[in-house]
């Protein structure tokens, strides 16, 4: 990790990280606080991996951390408790004690696969932190875009790849966001996909490298839409923004 971050320091480029599990297996939030040359924050969003930058006036960018509830959490936090117990009620096996030993999905079928370790929820603090973004970006009228690691919408991955709340993220983002949010971006789903939700949001899952090789892309912004230029195992796509979006930057 040293080595990759002292090649990955010489851009001039801002960076900003998204936490995923596969981090989480190889540091604590501390330790990868760290080894991500990430200061000390000041606020609660910040200090969880969770925040907002703007890279041009009338552009958002809501980074998520969807491992703010997991079992990859200290076993003190609320964020662990809440993990276990979303475990002991949704998978009947013994995945909280005995993780690496027992067949995640046995037993489990549609929506309910979700709830295995290597996935996590944003919880309610965040989920209002996210609301509340969306408001002021509405109110703005700035746009959107969502980055996180886990999909929020099946269609682009499979249940077995979303978060715990993604449904209720999905609802955040539907309600507060009908107006500025354009498109989701996220990993974790090794095969990636594509979707557009009813609400006419696109989610993009990006391949990943390690099983799909090269595998990145570039995206160029337009007033009516996002054009990804996809390289290697990535498709490129033409991202249209919502129509209600796009009513909305007419007036």
């Amino acid at each position: 990790m040293a080595k990759l971050m002292k090649i990955l320091m010489q851009s001039k480029s801002p960076m900003y990280h998204a936490v995923g599990n596969h981090e989480l297996y190889n540091f604590d939030w501390t330790g990868l606080r760290r080894v991500l040359n990430i200061p000390g924050k000041s606020t609660v969003a910040e200090e969880h991996f969770y925040f907002s930058f703007s890279p041009m006036p009338g552009w958002i960018f809501l980074m998520l951390n969807p491992y703010e509830v997991s079992l990859m959490q200290e076993r003190s936090t609320e964020g662990y408790r809440e993990a276990e117990r979303l475990m002991r009620k949704h998978n009947p096996n013994d995945v909280v004690d005995g993780q690496g030993n027992v067949n995640y999905f046995s037993g489990l079928e549609g929506e309910q696969q979700r709830f295995v370790p290597f996935n996590g929820g944003f919880g309610a603090r965040q989920l209002d932190w996210l609301r509340q973004q969306l408001k002021a970006a509405a109110s703005q009228g700035d746009k959107v875009v969502i980055l996180n690691h886990i999909p929020l919408f099946h269609e682009a991955a499979s249940w077995k790849t979303v978060s715990y709340d993604c449904i209720e993220a999905l609802e955040v983002l539907h309600e507060e966001g009908a107006s500025c949010v354009v498109a989701v971006f996220a990993g974790h789903s090794h095969k990636g996909g594509y979707a557009v939700d009813g609400a006419g949001l696109h989610h993009v899952t990006v391949q990943a490298p390690l099983t799909h090789g090269m595998s990145f892309g570039c995206v160029d912004v337009f007033e009516d839409r996002l054009e990804l230029i996809g390289q290697g195992a990535l498709p490129s796509r033409t991202l249209t923004f919502p129509a209600r979006v796009t009513a909305r930057a007419r007036l």
